[in-house]
């Protein structure tokens, strides 16, 4: 894993995070931050922690999607809506606001919101091993990556895997944003498989 040296990387560690914030919201009280990474990363919980630390807002992106949808994600959102409420919290005076989304750059550039700030979400087991790397990581781990875990990613369904995938190719969210958040994965899963396939 080869990271940009101008983007600083916070540690599992809320506390610093929100100090990171403050220093952002003081020199724009009503800041727009996106909380982007792919499908599972924690976006929405970390968005939710934020909100509660700095009593103000989140928008989840998932809810704006209808319950029964087919095609790409981007395209199922009920964009108005969304748009709207972006609009309005964002116009409350000394208060930032979280978006999470999976695509989040792709689903701002729809509605015409450019984002203040921009929070990448990367995972990382307990042992340091990078997870997900078939969306953010060098050629070789991504088409290592595919092939060895498509049978894993069952919750996702293609269509979003791919979605997710070409969105990681034509936008580089993890490339342009403001700081990557790393977060240790508390799930089980089979680090010595992993581990061992990526090195075949």
């Amino acid at each position: 894993m080869y990271d940009k040296p101008d983007i600083p990387i916070i540690y599992d560690d809320v506390p610093t995070l929100g100090q990171k914030i403050s220093n952002w919201a003081a020199s724009k009280p009503n800041i727009l931050i996106l909380i982007d990474g792919v499908n599972g990363a924690g976006k929405t919980t970390l968005a939710k922690s934020l909100a509660k630390e700095f009593k103000t807002h989140a928008v989840h992106v998932d809810s704006y999607l209808p319950t029964e949808r087919s095609g790409r994600f981007v395209g199922a959102l009920n964009t108005e809506t969304l748009k709207n409420d972006i609009r309005k919290h964002v116009n409350a005076p000394f208060a930032p606001l979280f978006i999470d989304s999976v695509c989040g750059l792709a689903v701002l550039r729809r509605i015409e919101i450019v984002a203040d700030q921009i929070i990448y979400i990367r995972r990382r087991s307990r042992l340091g091993v990078y997870l997900d790397t078939e969306y953010y990581g060098s050629e070789r781990e991504r088409k290592e990556a595919i092939r060895n875990w498509s049978e894993v990613r069952e919750d996702t369904g293609p269509s979003l895997l791919m979605e997710v995938l070409s969105y990681h190719e034509n936008y580089r969210p993890h490339e342009k944003a403001s700081l990557i958040y790393e977060r240790k994965e508390d799930e089980t899963f089979d680090e010595h498989v992993f581990i061992t396939s990526n090195l075949l």
